[in-house]
């Protein structure tokens, strides 16, 4: 089997395939297949590291001649002293060789190498978020194969996608274990309510709490901590509030910073009672008793477990009583049945938003899977937060610019279309620089979150290669806390937003790299015609002057003869950026045409920079470039400032000179097309040449 020549390629592909899946078995038996196949080895395998037992469970194995006794081993839990190069490997972090023939292997090691019939073994620990998750491994049977550079190369980049693979794989596994408890918390919980009405449920304790007390009216808020607030769930009133009296609405939200006494009353140990006749009340206290025309107030809260979920309120509106320890027992009975009721029904509420989160993800994730285009990755991104965070204000997503800051996702997607379309990058956003939150999140590659009375907000990163490559941003009501199932899922979104991107990047690197010439990063031949064909259709549709210039270096075989074909590259790459710098970027397009010989495009300019007439458009999607100065000014330009340019000649020292010859022709309805320019520049080049070099030659 022959090994992909390019490592970038088949990373890239390896990364694509892995993200496609979510299952942990698949994801590993994926990752020793595709390694072991991408590097031509015997075996490929891959162990579980369990750090706090300190062991290694074989999880995966990869043969083209799979044995028995391969597949047997599976599951096999090995500590750490019986194989010690696989300690070394974790604590190296970083490549391992190990051979047969070395005679300074450990003993230990040696007799499991000759007992597997392994000769050569190469491995890497597999790091997610910082903690290794295993060693990935390739065996060769041969004690004499050596691994060459290439080699490492493609397994350390095969190693990352695979690292996060398994990371996504397990966090995913983790969040359906998560869905099934607490599905069977909900089963059991049933015995406890004969309905998940929550409402009729907490309707029926209130009218209970009212005849077995005899009081005048009940109510049950149930307490949401994510926002904080105490929620009016049920009443009833066997005795309305005197006139004029406030009163209270079914559904209506009290926020717990502007209630302190509910707060107090929410974590008492048992039931408060208060008497509006009472010298010692709280002021606030009294003032609302006054308000809802309340004489006596009994209050019970509502637990599960240790939770606090709620508040079961007694009122005697037109006298004061006293509660009997009987009678609080009794309500404290009923109490329970509120607490199991609101307990089950959070719990429905929960699986069902679970569902929901992991129906959303499955979106999400096929969707970030089937694309490589940047500006849907992200769109894909924002839309699975979204679906995740009903009650979200806004979803920020930031990545990595080209110049390594983090900067809004829309300005990357922005910057990446414009290169990919040969356009002047757009300004940036005015974003507000980063909190302390995003640098906490950053700093530990691990979610981070902080709630105010105004704005909540949750920070969720995610990594590429052991690097923070953007950030999930929620941006929630006030109040709002997150709760740990809400921040796995987004986690696991972000993990696969990483693969993704990373992809994406990969794709995009790929992709530049077609059309570009490789020595001086201009556009390379096929591009220029590809450019060429398509900038003439346009001249002609809408009658727009067009010129080309053909530029060869003068005696160059003279100059590779005396300085060397090094430096002659290098004078061919410092070219190139004298033509990137002195043309319109975005819109003229240098390219090399081949050897020592390069072109530019220059859409809408005229040889003598004259203006055309311009039919009026009607209708189209391409917008017209501005127009260029004359393409002979131009060219006198770019021949002047290679003339003066100090090029670097023996021992590096900037001296030698060079000169070109610049052929310039103009699109005329004489011409059929792209083909004919390039000969009459080339005519108008060669002229140039027979005239004396260092000089800008025109045809018509």
């Amino acid at each position: 089997m022959s090994r992909p020549g390019d490592p970038f390629e088949t990373a890239y592909r390896v990364g694509t395939t892995l993200s496609a899946s979510l299952d942990l078995d698949k994801v590993l038996a994926s990752i020793a297949r595709q390694v072991g196949e991408a590097m031509d080895v015997r075996w490929c395998d891959i162990n579980e590291y369990d750090a706090d037992a300190g062991t290694m469970t074989y999880a995966a194995v990869w043969s083209e001649q799979l044995r028995r006794e391969d597949t047997d081993y599976v599951g096999t839990v090995v500590s750490m002293a019986e194989r010690p190069e696989r300690d070394a490997v974790i604590r190296k972090g970083d490549i391992l060789e190990t051979y047969l023939d070395d005679p300074g292997l450990d003993p230990r090691e040696r007799a499991v190498m000759e007992q597997y019939g392994e000769g050569a073994v190469l491995e890497i620990p597999l790091v997610y978020g910082g903690e290794p998750l295993g060693v990935l491994g390739i065996v060769d049977a041969r004690p004499e194969r050596r691994y060459a550079e290439a080699d490492k190369q493609l397994f350390r980049l095969v190693a990352q996608p695979a690292a996060i693979a398994i990371g996504n794989a397990r966090a995913h596994r983790a969040q359906r274990e998560r869905a099934r408890s607490t599905a069977a918390l909900l089963d059991s919980s049933r015995a406890l309510a004969a309905t998940l009405d929550v409402d009729e449920v907490l309707a029926r304790v209130a009218q209970l709490a009212v005849e077995v007390s005899g009081v005048s009216q009940s109510a049950i808020y149930e307490y949401r901590a994510e926002s904080d607030a105490l929620v009016y769930k049920a009443e009833c009133l066997a005795e309305s509030a005197p006139e004029g009296a406030s009163l209270q609405e079914v559904g209506a939200v009290y926020k717990m910073n502007e209630c302190p006494h509910e707060r107090a009353a929410l974590a008492a140990i048992g039931a408060v009672e208060e008497y509006l006749s009472d010298p010692g009340l709280d002021p606030l206290r009294r003032q609302v008793m006054e308000e809802f025309g309340e004489a006596t107030s009994l209050t019970l809260p509502l637990r599960f477990g240790e939770s606090p979920v709620g508040l079961l309120r007694l009122y005697e509106l037109d006298r004061e009583r006293r509660f009997e320890p009987a009678e609080i027992d009794l309500l404290e009975a009923l109490g329970e049945i509120a607490s199991a009721a609101i307990h089950n029904a959070r719990l429905f509420r929960e699986e069902r938003e679970q569902s929901g989160r992991l129906l959303g993800l499955f979106e999400s994730t096929t969707g970030l899977a089937s694309t490589f285009e940047l500006g849907t990755i992200v769109s894909e991104i924002e839309r699975g937060a979204a679906r995740l965070f009903a009650d979200a204000r806004r979803v920020d997503v930031w990545l990595h610019g080209d110049d390594g800051a983090l900067t809004p996702a829309g300005d990357v997607v922005a910057a990446a279309r414009a290169e990919a379309a040969a356009a002047p990058p757009p300004p940036p956003s005015v974003v507000p620089a980063f909190g302390g939150l995003a640098a906490q999140a950053l700093a530990a590659l691990a979610p981070a979150q902080a709630t105010g009375d105004d704005a909540s907000e949750l920070v969720v990163p995610f990594a590429v290669r052991g690097q923070a490559a953007g950030l999930v941003v929620v941006h929630g009501p006030g109040r709002r806390a997150f709760a740990n199932a809400e921040v796995e899922a987004l986690q696991v979104l972000a993990n696969q937003a990483a693969v993704a991107v990373d992809n994406a990047r990969l794709y995009r690197y790929v992709e530049r790299q077609a059309i570009r010439d490789g020595l001086t990063d201009l556009a390379n031949h096929r591009y220029f015609q590809e450019r060429l064909r398509q900038e003439c259709a346009l001249a002609r549709r809408y009658d727009l002057p067009l010129s080309l210039l053909m530029i060869d270096v003068d005696d160059f075989k003279k100059f590779n003869d005396e300085f060397g074909h090094q430096l002659g590259d290098e004078v061919l790459r410092e070219i190139g950026e004298v033509l990137m710098g002195s043309v319109r970027h975005g819109i003229d397009l240098p390219a090399r045409y081949g050897g020592e010989e390069f072109a530019v495009i220059l859409p809408h300019t005229s040889a003598d920079g004259a203006l055309g007439e311009e039919q009026a458009r009607t209708g189209g999607d391409e917008a017209l470039p501005p127009r260029g100065a004359g393409a002979l000014v131009v060219a006198e330009r770019l021949r002047g400032a290679i003339a003066e340019r100090a090029f670097a000649g023996h021992g590096g020292r900037r001296y030698a000179h060079v000169t070109v010859t610049v052929g310039v022709a103009q699109l005329s309805p004489d011409h059929q097309g792209a083909a004919d320019l390039v000969r009459v520049a080339d005519e108008a080049l060669y002229a140039g040449k027979r005239a004396g070099r260092d000089r800008v030659e025109a045809r018509p």
